[in-house]
């Protein structure tokens, strides 16, 4: 029988002996042995890499999903425009992306992910998963950097493909 699980019969399973219930226990510290260590240790080790490549997904989709929400405000496209949507009355004109801009906005993030799985091949395997987390990181800071001093589109968008290439790196990586 194995140190960590015992069966135990309750008083429904005395009266009824066909039905056995495997009551699951943590065993005790004294009857570990080093394969259970290292189960217990391969789980808690798959589960922080796991819950380190679901927080990888939730940037990137957070990335997407707030250009979604943000490409359509009107301060937004007043600080970032390119074109202006009233060109008889100036005053009261707010500007406006075109198509391309919109566009080009919208998928640099994607953009940037596909780059970032591929930059992975060449520098995940010789510098390790570590160092590489660690530039996908540098990559991250630029880009948010950039993002938040940026004062025209086309900054915005080199903003979200640095962006973009780290969070697909990051995931790569791990």
């Amino acid at each position: 029988m194995n140190s960590s699980f015992t069966s135990s019969e309750t008083g429904s399973e005395k009266r009824n002996s066909d039905q056995k219930t495997q009551v699951y226990m943590l065993p005790s510290m004294e009857s570990l042995t080093h394969d259970d260590v290292n189960k217990v240790g391969s789980m808690v080790y798959l589960s922080t890499i796991v819950f380190i490549i679901c927080l990888g997904g939730l940037m990137f989709g957070y990335d997407i999903g707030t250009l979604g929400g943000l490409i359509d405000l009107i301060s937004f496209r007043d600080a970032f425009g390119d074109d202006f949507l009233d060109f008889a009355n100036r005053a009261d004109a707010h500007m406006r992306f075109n198509d391309l801009t919109k566009g080009i906005l919208i998928s640099a993030s994607s953009f940037g992910g596909f780059f970032g799985g591929g930059i992975t091949m060449f520098i995940c395997n010789p510098l390790g998963p570590k160092v590489s987390i660690f530039i996908a990181s540098i990559f991250y800071i630029g880009g948010a950097v950039l993002e938040l001093f940026s004062g025209v589109w086309y900054e915005v968008a080199i903003g979200r493909g640095l962006i973009g290439t780290e969070v697909n790196w990051f995931q790569s990586s791990n």
